[in-house]
């Protein structure tokens, strides 16, 4: 999971709690890490991005807020190397995903590692260092975005209220009524 806020993982472990109190096996598994997960996120997102918009909008900036603008700034230098590098790099995700979901049923995980921030606010405090919004709100869920497997978010249950919390659960290919049950009944725990 890298580095969550202190409170989105205790809820994330409460919820955990919760599930192995309702009868539900809960067991580690290894996941890829979350650089080897960036080094295929960012520059697919941003190259596919900056195509779909600028093609489709051309360049009217002031159709777009700054961080939108940014990330279609840097999607138009990426390069077609660096593209397809990064493409290379999804099936050992999936793979490594493939390998965790051998052995249990779903994978949790929180859906954010950090408090949404407020409006306009690009930079965010993770693990007491400074991290750009968006990387921060997507570290979790890009993994899934990448190698295909079927995810879903439900609220814990177990947070307090007013806060925005989620258990992010990923599943095996083709096996969504399988995870969509497991999420039904952690939802259900609330």
């Amino acid at each position: 999971m890298g580095v969550t806020d202190p409170h989105l993982l205790a809820d994330f472990r409460a919820a955990l709690a919760a599930a192995a109190d309702a009868g539900a096996e809960i067991v580690g598994v290894e996941l890829p890490d979350q650089e080897r997960v960036k080094a295929v996120h960012w520059p697919v997102l941003s190259a596919e991005m900056a195509a779909y918009h600028l093609r489709r909008f051309g360049t009217a900036e002031d159709r777009y807020e700054p961080p939108m603008r940014d990330g279609l700034a840097a999607g138009a230098v990426v390069t077609t190397e660096q593209y397809l590098t990064a493409q290379r790099g999804r099936p050992a995700l999936r793979a490594e995903v493939d390998r965790a979901l051998g052995r249990v049923d779903a994978i949790a995980l929180p859906t954010l590692a950090v408090d949404p921030p407020e409006i306009g606010r690009t930079v965010v405090k993770l693990g007491g260092r400074p991290e750009e919004a968006v990387a921060a709100m997507v570290r979790l869920t890009s993994l899934a975005n990448h190698t295909g497997h079927p995810a879903v978010s439900v609220p814990p249950g177990t947070a307090p209220k007013g806060r925005p919390a989620g258990i992010q659960l990923i599943g095996r290919h083709y096996d969504e009524h399988r995870l969509l049950s497991i999420a039904g009944g952690l939802e259900a725990l609330s």
